[in-house]
């Protein structure tokens, strides 16, 4: 029974250790293995994600998102031992979807990992019943460094951006 108790009592130390971890991953790192202060200012950083691209396949007023992040490494145990719910939520955050004044906006994820995610996001275009859509003005919660927008016609590339001022047609 003490031997229980002194394993559960470990345990429930570890995690705690980890939940702190995870809150100063950025400064421990920084400062043990010399990464430039830079890094902790980057401006593509939301919470334990660096978020690297996104690459957005617009078909209609549909759109199937992959985001390619790095998470930090204590979080990556606690995404491995809790679950990815957290994960998906900050995901959604960052792309901010769905939007507060859009109910038709729906996510599904497909596929969602520590360095890559993908999901789909109905109704994010309008539909211009002539045959073309406009995807409209979007923010996103952090700076994305590479943002690809593929439509059956072209691509629109953002490079370093937060928020599609105008939007852009496609058909």
């Amino acid at each position: 029974m003490k031997l229980e108790r002194g394993i559960a009592l470990l345990f429930a130390t570890a995690f705690v250790f980890l939940l702190v971890l995870a809150g100063t991953a950025t400064e421990i790192d920084t400062n043990m293995i010399g990464i430039p202060d830079r890094t902790l200012n980057s401006s593509n950083l939301y919470s334990y994600l660096t978020i690297n691209s996104v690459y957005a396949n617009v078909s209609g007023v549909d759109a199937e998102f992959t985001v390619n992040y790095s998470i930090d490494p204590c979080v990556e145990v606690l995404v491995f031992l809790f679950g990815k719910q957290d994960l998906k939520n900050r995901l959604l955050k960052v792309i901010n979807y769905p939007e507060s004044n859009c109910r038709s906006q729906v996510v599904k994820f497909t596929d969602v990992n520590v360095t890559r995610a993908s999901f789909f996001v109905m109704s994010v275009g309008v539909d211009q019943i002539d045959g073309t859509y406009w995807y409209p003005r979007h923010e996103f919660a952090t700076m994305i460094p590479n943002l690809t927008f593929h439509t059956k016609k072209f691509d629109q590339i953002y490079n370093s951006t937060r928020v599609i001022e105008r939007g852009f047609g496609y058909y």
